[in-house]
């Protein structure tokens, strides 16, 4: 099944969250998504 990306150049951010969410490891750290007032952060959630 091939994945279906938000936008290529948030590609590598998409593949991390799944890396993340989708893995049975206890990570000690939060990913936090960083960027510019209204430039869509939420969105991309």
């Amino acid at each position: 099944m091939s994945q279906v990306y938000i936008s290529e150049p948030n590609k590598h951010i998409e593949e991390y969250f799944d890396y993340y969410f989708n893995t049975k490891k206890n990570f000690e750290y939060a990913v936090l998504l960083n960027g510019a007032w209204g430039s869509g952060k939420t969105w991309f959630i």
